[in-house]
């Protein structure tokens, strides 16, 4: 299976999705890629965020730094843990945005993608966001991890 992504094709071994108006692209579900593009078009740096780790409900890093076509990958600790998209508006911080979504992930698993943009990117886990577990990729100047923390636990927990 392959997905467009911009000017690149990605082939997938289990998840392909392209979300219109998504400002990051999924890459795989088990980090399998097999990238079929020119050798700089995939120059780029890998992230690693920690989802769960120490049974704690956060993401770590919490506020993740990644330029466009740098590669976040999100390493799960425990079961029943997912990271997707989130509004950015701290009204419905909880609410997924309609661009990637891991879905359930168990312990072990990887979920990886490719960042396209320079703008701040919301994320939570849809199963633990009521608990304040979200983070924000490249947040900007007025954007606050504990602020978006308080806005989910107050709407959901």
């Amino acid at each position: 299976m392959a997905c467009v992504v911009g000017q690149r094709m990605v082939k997938k071994l289990m998840v392909c999705m392209a979300v219109g108006g998504s400002l990051l692209t999924p890459l795989s579900a088990a980090s399998a890629v097999a990238p079929v593009a020119p050798a700089a078009a995939q120059a780029g740096q890998e992230v690693d965020v920690q989802v769960g780790m120490d049974g704690r409900d956060r993401f770590s890093p919490e506020m993740i730094t990644a330029s466009p076509g740098d590669t976040v990958t999100f390493h799960f600790h425990r079961s029943a843990d997912g990271v997707a998209e989130s509004t950015s508006r701290l009204s419905d911080p909880c609410h997924s945005l309609g661009g990637f979504d891991s879905g359930t992930r168990g312990e072990g698993d990887n979920f990886s993608i490719i960042v396209s943009t320079h703008n701040a990117v919301y994320i939570h886990n849809p199963s633990a966001c009521g608990k304040g577990m979200v983070a924000i990729i490249n947040p900007g100047p007025n954007d606050s991890v504990e602020t978006f923390r308080q806005a989910a636990v107050a709407q959901e927990g």
